[in-house]
């Protein structure tokens, strides 16, 4: 699985996992906020940018994230959607690992039965559209700044009906901690939809150890729309399991 590593190597480690379709740049601008007092790893996940050769499934993901955490000892991990999925699976299956993590934007509300549902009617729109087409309705609906266009644009350009359909199922694959001993921190953009809002609110009652907020004048993909606060939230929860002043209580 592709990596990358910045920072301070004699600080804790912080583990970026990132949302479906994207790939490690999503982390680029956080990781540069937190590089002085933290090491910053950024993957590629199973099926995105230069790990896209590898399968996309949650055992899969499990097998090549297992190796890389037992590779730094214990590790702080950090998920947006996608990548929140896999955080709350691997909090699950490997806690040993794990000194703390976050989650943004996770969603919990696929089985299988979804999954293949849009797998049969959904998925196969990607074969339509033109990696343009993707790169800009990503970017006018998560209100990601024009900076990121190129990295955006190179990361969907690997978008076909095989990954989406890999990623439903992979989402439908996760898994809530049965027996959570790790402080965990769900957080949600204010102006995320009620989904995932629920979905946020369902992590912290039922997981322990978890605490969870709201992001004000957040979207989805809020790590490009304020990659300064996003650090600093970072920061906060992994130095000393504040959540950051400028967010708000989970309702």
């Amino acid at each position: 699985m592709f990596k990358i590593e910045m920072g301070n190597l004699a600080q804790d480690t912080i583990v970026f996992l990132h949302g479906g379709g994207l790939d490690h740049t999503q982390w680029n601008e956080v990781m540069q906020h937190l590089s002085g007092d933290f090491r910053c790893v950024a993957v590629d996940l199973p099926g995105h940018g230069r790990s896209r050769a590898i399968e996309l499934s949650m055992d899969k993901v499990m097998e090549e994230l297992e190796v890389l955490l037992a590779s730094y000892g214990k590790v702080h991990l950090v998920g947006l959607s996608l990548g929140g999925v896999i955080t709350l699976t691997a909090l699950n299956r490997f806690p040993s690992f794990i000194k703390s993590a976050i989650v943004s934007g996770t969603v919990f509300s696929f089985d299988s039965k979804n999954a293949k549902l849009i797998n049969k009617y959904a998925a196969p729109i990607y074969s339509m559209l033109k990696p343009e087409w993707i790169t800009s309705i990503l970017m006018k609906t998560s209100n990601i700044p024009m900076r990121f266009k190129e990295d955006i644009s190179e990361a969907v350009k690997f978008t076909s009906v095989e990954q989406v359909r890999n990623m439903y199922i992979t989402l439908a694959s996760g898994e809530f901690p049965e027996d959570n001993q790790c402080p965990l921190l769900a957080v949600v953009g204010e102006k995320e939809n009620k989904i995932v809002k629920d979905s946020q609110a369902s992590i912290v009652t039922s997981i322990t150890q978890s605490e969870g907020a709201i992001v004000p004048k957040a979207g989805h993909a809020w790590s490009y729309e304020n990659p300064v606060l996003f650090a600093e939230m970072v920061r906060e929860w992994c130095s000393r399991t504040k959540i950051h002043y400028v967010l708000r209580s989970l309702e």
